[in-house]
């Protein structure tokens, strides 16, 4: 989808491959240029929703189908399957009208529609303190977050949610929503937030800012996507698969490990403890150098059970993080072009030296890894953050993103 002209035609491309192959799995997707952004939802394959975002629409999509009650015969701003409707009917779920056209994506199509996820009743507090939102509120009314363009009379108005903020959002509520307890987690490979500028050259028109691990130990570093004509070493290095073992290792770089497990048909999650061998060559991997700075700064212990990093040497780590953040991200998105091009190199540089300490720390911590422990505690890989379309080709103005890993706050 990156070598497409457009987000238009990128989203053609995405649903006539549905629309012929199907889809493997649930997907939520953004594919977005300066003109315009689509969100997709794909929950059986081959059925799916696109819908055209509003500049100002605030949604969060916590790994589960947003999209609500939308009338398909609003085709300017909705594009659905030609099916959407009778296969719901066909298999029982469907819920809507289906003589006004209308449906309920997320009720006629989505699973695990008895929970919401912890990640979004905390997002939605946190946008707005009056919420006092729990997960039954939530699983009993989803029009309390879904996007809809239908309003009370059922007619047809721009998309739109019932998410309001409590305050005029800024940068720091952008970096401040990663450090929730339900999404700053150590798991996190990557975290990207894409901003795009409507008047500016195709080629630096996006700002790219890249974080991983816990943002709560880590700051976001800017460049210009559309610029890359070369990808870092540390993404490219590769690593034997991550063993994981209930018995204390012998040799190898190793520490305490809880393993969880899910059921898809039972929603059950069973958690297993153990130990996780690291890869041969995790050092010479960008995502495994930042995992284990992170889990050393938040988890790793000594022998005696007193932790690797003291409680005051993490809150100063914090402080200077966000501090750094901050400054980072103010400061470039305030920039005007053209000065900004000028900024790419320092950029770059700056993201050089990051990448840079990080390995040279990683050398010189890596002893501490053999015989050190981390507190067990029940994490997922919750990637939500790999964004797809990262590399998009540089003649071309439209990024592909997976909804599924890019947690887009869209002010």
């Amino acid at each position: 989808m990156s070598e497409a002209a457009s987000a238009r035609e990128a989203l053609d491309l995405l649903l006539s491959i549905y629309d012929t192959y199907g889809c493997a799995d649930g997907a939520g997707l953004f594919i977005t240029d300066q003109q315009e952004s689509w969100y997709i939802e794909n929950c059986s394959g081959t059925q799916y929703v696109a819908i055209k975002l509003n500049d100002d629409l605030l949604f969060l999509e916590p790994n589960m189908a947003i999209i609500g009650s939308v009338d398909l015969d609003d085709t300017e701003n909705v594009v659905a399957s030609p099916k959407l409707i009778e296969t719901a009917k066909a298999a029982g779920t469907f819920t809507g009208d289906e003589a006004e056209n209308v449906i309920n994506f997320r009720a006629s199509y989505a699973g695990r529609l008895d929970s919401a996820d912890k990640r979004l009743v905390e997002g939605l507090n946190y946008l707005n303190s009056a919420y006092s939102y729990d997960a039954e509120k939530l699983v009993a009314d989803n029009s309390r977050f879904t996007i809809s363009n239908l309003d009370a009379s059922g007619a047809i108005v721009p998309l739109y949610t019932n998410i309001s903020a409590d305050r005029t959002l800024s940068v720091d509520d952008i970096l401040n929503y990663y450090k929730l307890s339900t999404i700053a987690k150590s798991g996190n490979q990557e975290i990207e937030i894409f901003q795009i500028f409507k008047d500016r050259p195709m080629e630096y028109a996006t700002v790219g800012w890249v974080a991983v691990g816990d943002l709560a130990c880590n700051v976001f570093v800017p460049y210009y996507p559309m610029l890359i004509d070369a990808m870092y070493e540390g993404y490219q290095a590769g690593t034997p698969v991550v063993r994981f073992t209930t018995e204390k290792p012998t040799e190898g770089l190793f520490y305490p490990y809880a393993k969880r497990s899910y059921n898809w048909e039972t929603g059950e999650v069973t958690t297993t403890d153990g130990y996780r061998i690291l890869p041969e060559g995790w050092e010479k991997s960008y995502y495994w150098s930042f995992e284990i700075l992170n889990d050393y700064v938040r988890y790793f212990v000594k022998e005696d059970g007193s932790p690797m990093v003291s409680d005051a040497d993490k809150t100063y780590i914090k402080a200077k993080s966000l501090t750094l953040c901050s400054r980072n991200l103010s400061g470039l998105c305030l920039d005007e072009h053209p000065a900004g091009l000028q900024k790419r190199k320092s950029a770059r540089d700056q993201e050089r030296r990051f990448h840079g300490q990080s390995r040279a720390e990683n050398r010189a911590g890596a002893h501490l890894l053999r015989t050190g422990k981390r507190n067990a505690h029940p994490r997922g890989r919750d990637l939500h953050a790999l964004a797809e379309g990262r590399f998009s080709q540089s003649k071309v103005g439209c990024h592909a993103v997976c909804g599924r890993c890019f947690r887009r706050l869209l002010l």
